[in-house]
């Protein structure tokens, strides 16, 4: 996907889907400052309400991610990412010094890889450990990320976002395989890089 069509996409979730969800949101506001509303409805609403604002939440961080072309490595920017949505975690880097540099498209289909995935560790997991890690072999790059929460990253809108995640991973030729249960979750990301570095 080019700059213009990743333009072009986010001009649409903006315009369409975003503001539908903000319109719905309103009437959601309204139905439940309306005291003829009985209270048990008001605290279901509530619930799709907040439902509603981390969609859009989400969908807000996607335009961003849209428009973003970063010239920072791969590392670089994999540390941001861990760092600003992982504050309130003990997290682990274990990431080479090496400045690592892909083509735009791969650099992009990852970091949306990688966002997914501490998004939902950070909503789903009950986790206080997150780890991610990055080996780089020369003709290929496995990056690992785990926690320790209580699993449950195969249900509802989080297996989902690993179906969505695995598509990404296959677009650059690369595999995303998981495993969840008690214990925690751990994704691992293999990707080729031989005809990818410049």
């Amino acid at each position: 996907m080019t700059l213009t069509e990743r333009t072009r996409l986010a001009q649409e979730l903006h315009d369409g889907i975003a503001q539908d969800l903000v319109g719905v949101g309103y009437c959601l506001d309204l139905i439940m400052s309306n005291q003829e509303t009985p209270v048990e409805t008001r605290q279901e609403i509530r619930k799709v309400r907040l439902d509603i604002t981390d969609l859009l939440d989400k969908i807000r961080s996607e335009i961003h991610d849209l428009h973003e072309v970063s010239e920072k490595s791969f590392i670089a920017q994999l540390r941001d990412a861990a760092e600003d949505l992982c504050t309130d975690y003990d997290l682990t880097l274990d990431l080479p010094d090496e400045q690592i540099f892909l083509p735009d498209e791969t650099s992009y289909q990852l970091m949306r890889i990688v966002r997914e995935l501490l998004r939902n560790i950070v909503r789903h997991s009950n986790a206080t450990k997150v780890g991610l890690h990055l080996i780089n072999s020369g003709s290929e790059i496995t990056l690992s990320i785990n926690d320790n929460g209580h699993g449950g990253a195969l249900q509802n809108s989080y297996s989902f976002g690993l179906t969505g995640s695995a598509d990404r991973a296959r677009s650059i030729g690369g595999a995303l395989t998981w495993q969840s249960d008690s214990t925690g979750f751990a994704a691992t990301i293999h990707f080729p890089i031989s005809q990818q570095l410049f």
